[in-house]
């Protein structure tokens, strides 16, 4: 029911007006001044004794200053808008600058000099900034009382109220100006600010007074208004039955309920919504009580829709979702009820409803959507059913794809996807998926029987790797936009096939190896050292091998061919001790050094065939008919070297300074035949001792004791060249010396160079061999002994 208010308010507030200033007739006598600076408020009043009252307005000062203006020439206009650009540096200063101006050169204003425009521009432009803030600061504090009190009678609808007011306004503004005249009728700018705070600060308290009484004025009128319009509510609100009322009590409810959160807009309390109400047009409530049935909706869908929902978390995410839409709805149409309703605002206000209308119509279509598919996911076999909580612990993971930005659900939120997805696209992703699932498990179960744990735990690394690649993948596609790209490509299905074949082929490698003897295993273990070692380079296999090719690749061997190659390595190994053995025995270690360089080429190139013989049995094969022979010349050249050895421990030191003479000259490739020509090989230091080796120890001392005479020989003509006086003789000597030397030495060369041992001991031990020789340096010695 309707309060009743019985007011008869216009007649208290001229009552009030009255009682503000009993000066009826003052007010009367100076309302006539001319050109006062308040004359009109909003149209037409009626007096309170019948008479009509002249409107008020503003004072136009401004336009008048324009006016003015136009009527001086150019360069006083110039002063002037310096003037007024001087004084706008300040707040208000130029409107200050205007309001002197026409109050000290207006000559309706009595008791003080008139300013000529061209006076008072010489007056105000001697002044500084700090002269100027003193006039212009204390005048804008009444400027700005002075529009307060303008605008708020304004805002005064009942202007009769304030007939009194009005005349003390005109009356107190009036004087301000002849006060304001009087100060600047001092010449200097001191006197005129000592002349102003004199005056400034009574006025600012008299219109500060005035502001005062006008705006209670105004309080009291818009509180009658405001009442009214509530009394207006209170009949509508009565009226109303039905879904008109069932609306407009939604609408109260948004309006009035404290917990509805808003941005900064409280709460109404019942006068403020019975305001509300009663400032609508019959056209609004109309079109709001026809277009609004959420709060029916919003039953209906709690009593109904909802409970059926058997997933807890699913419903209780649905019953907060349908309560904070509700919320939402309200806290709406509060923030759009808070400003004035035409058309155009009842319009957007119909608009928010629907839109949230259609927000709770989609949580109820969820919930009918939801209750169909946990029908349809309670018919689901158990292994799709597992299928779709493994998809749910992927993308409900927030450790997976949280790097690349991808979205992670809450299980309610995953809940509603399902429904979003619908059943055949949740098929689709089940069939790919439970494809996956059964070649990880597959795979699994191989890995699990690899015997190996650094081979197993490759397999693992790559299988869990799979995994996550396979996981990030699958909450990637349930990221995406609309979630139009859930197709699956089939690299992860094809990558687990991969891992589970190259596990089987290493654990036939694996069962290859556990099915020999001891010793066999041995070998493999070398080969699989041999395998790993990245300084050995196969011409098949040219790099290091990782533990699986290793398996891998003997996966592909029979018992029979492996044993082959076992049987192979054990003979080249026995033959490899043999020649470390042999080489063991040389005494000298320059020599032993060498052997022993050879010995490591001749392995590593057995090493290199053993590393190919995994891709099949050739290589080695090739190496046990060919290349093992490598092994017997380095035994047969080594046995050579400790036969030589041994025959020089059997020497005088003369004889093995006879033997090294003739090392000398076979080994200098400087030493031509008789024509100058270089022999077609000369021998090293190893091939001599080879020759060697084929002579006896008696051969190779005749062979000694013939050069130790030559050389004999040789060295007694030096010696009698060495003692000839004469230098041309001696000269001569030496040249012929030296040219039966280079024959000496060639033919030695030729000897042992150009012929077999045999052969070569025979022509050396030849009696005019040595003769020719010893003869030929004996000759050389005498002709030297007979010169004076």
């Amino acid at each position: 029911m309707a309060k009743k208010r019985h007011h008869n308010f216009l007649l208290l507030l001229l009552v009030i007006s009255c009682n503000l200033k009993p000066k009826e007739d003052a007010l009367l006598k100076r309302s006539l001044i001319v050109k006062t600076p308040l004359q009109v408020i909003r149209g037409p009043l009626v007096g309170n004794v019948g008479g009509a009252i002249l409107p008020l307005k503003k004072h136009e000062e401004e336009d008048s200053d324009k006016d003015e203006l136009d009527e001086l020439d150019g360069s006083m206009k110039d002063r002037i808008n310096k003037l007024k650009d001087k004084f706008g540096t300040f707040p208000k200063g130029e409107k200050v600058f205007r309001r002197i101006r026409t109050i000290v050169t207006s000559p309706d204003i009595p008791g003080a000099k008139t300013y000529t425009t061209a006076e008072f521009c010489s007056f105000l432009e001697s002044l500084n900034d700090a002269s100027i803030n003193g006039i212009v600061e204390p005048l804008r504090e009444i400027l700005e009382v002075k529009d307060d009190i303008l605008r708020v009678m304004g805002d005064i609808k009942a202007k009769e109220s304030i007939k009194n007011l009005i005349d003390e306004f005109n009356l107190k503004d009036k004087e301000y100006g002849e006060a304001l005249k009087g100060a600047f009728n001092n010449p200097k700018i001191e006197d005129v600010l000592v002349g102003m705070r004199d005056s400034v600060s009574k006025y600012k308290a008299e219109f500060t007074k005035i502001k005062a009484d006008v705006e209670k004025v105004l309080e009291l009128e818009k509180a009658l208004i405001y009442e009214q319009v509530v009394e207006k509510g209170e009949k509508i609100y009565d009226r109303l039955s039905g879904n008109e009322r069932a609306v407009i009590e939604y609408m109260r409810d948004a309006l009035t309920d404290p917990s509805i959160e808003t941005s900064g807009d409280r709460a109404y309390t019942d006068d403020e919504f019975y305001h509300f109400l009663g400032s609508l047009s019959d056209v609004d409530i109309r079109n709001f009580t026809a277009h609004m049935k959420l709060k029916e909706q919003d039953e209906a869908l709690r009593a109904i829709e909802i409970e059926d929902v058997k997933t807890e978390s699913l419903r209780a995410t649905l019953k907060a979702e349908l309560e904070l839409k509700a919320k939402e709805c309200k806290s709406v149409l509060r923030r759009l009820c808070r400003k004035p309703i035409d058309k155009e605002r009842g319009n957007i206000i119909i608009e928010g409803f629907n839109k949230y209308e259609a927000g709770i119509a989609r949580i109820k279509t969820t919930a009918e959507e939801f209750v169909r598919f946990e029908n349809l996911y309670a018919s689901l076999p158990d292994d799709k059913r597992a299928v779709i909580e493994y998809i749910r612990s992927v993308v409900t993971d927030p450790g997976i794809g949280s790097d690349k930005g991808y979205k992670t659900y809450s299980d309610p939120e995953f809940d509603l996807l399902l429904v979003k997805l619908g059943i055949n696209k949740i098929e689709t992703v089940i069939s790919y998926h439970l494809t996956v699932a059964s070649e990880k498990a597959a795979t699994k179960a191989i890995i699990d029987g690899v015997r190996g744990g650094t081979l197993r735990g490759e397999f693992e690394g790559r299988f869990d790797l799979n995994c996550q690649e396979y996981e990030l993948a699958l909450k990637g596609k349930f990221s995406t936009p609309e979630l139009l790209g859930l197709s699956f490509e089939s690299k992860y299905v094809e990558e687990f096939i991969k891992i589970k074949a190259d596990a089987e082929k290493a654990i036939r490698g694996e069962n290859l190896y556990l099915s020999l003897q001891d010793n066999e295993r041995e070998v493999v273990d070398y080969m699989q050292s041999v395998m790993f070692d990245p300084s050995i380079r196969g011409h098949l296999i040219k790099s290091t091998c990782t533990e699986l090719k290793f398996y891998h690749l003997l996966s592909n061997w029979d018992i029979v061919r492996l044993r082959e190659i076992i049987g192979i390595h054990l003979d080249i190994l026995k033959l490899q001790e043999q020649t470390l053995n042999t080489i063991g025995n040389i005494k000298r270690k320059a020599s032993k050094r060498d052997w022993q360089h050879d010995f490591d080429n001749a392995k590593y190139t057995y090493l290199c065939a053993l590393k190919d013989s995994l891709i099949g049995p050739g290589p080695l094969r090739d190496y046990s008919g060919f290349k093992k022979f490598d092994f017997d010349d380095i035994i047969f050249d080594a046995e050579s070297v400790i036969k030589y050895e041994n025959l020089y421990a059997a020497l005088s030191d003369e004889e093995l300074g006879a033997i090294e003479h003739i090392r000398s000259v076979v080994t200098d490739p400087n030493i031509r035949d008789s024509e100058g020509n270089a022999y077609s090989e000369d021998y090293t230091y190893t091939e001599f001792e080879g020759f060697l080796d084929a002579l006896d120890v008696i051969k190779v001392r005749d062979i000694a004791r013939v050069y130790l005479d030559i050389c004999s020989a040789r060295d007694d003509a030096l010696r009698a060249i060495g003692n000839v006086t004469r230098e041309d003789s001696k000269q001569e000597l030496k040249r012929k010396f030296d040219d039966y030397n280079k024959i000496y030495l060639s033919d030695m060369k030729f000897f042992i160079i150009d012929s077999d041992s045999d052969s070569m001991y025979e022509k050396i031990m030849d009696v005019n061999y040595k003769s020719r020789h010893v003869d030929a340096f004996n000759a050389i010695k005498n002709e030297a002994i007979s010169l004076p």
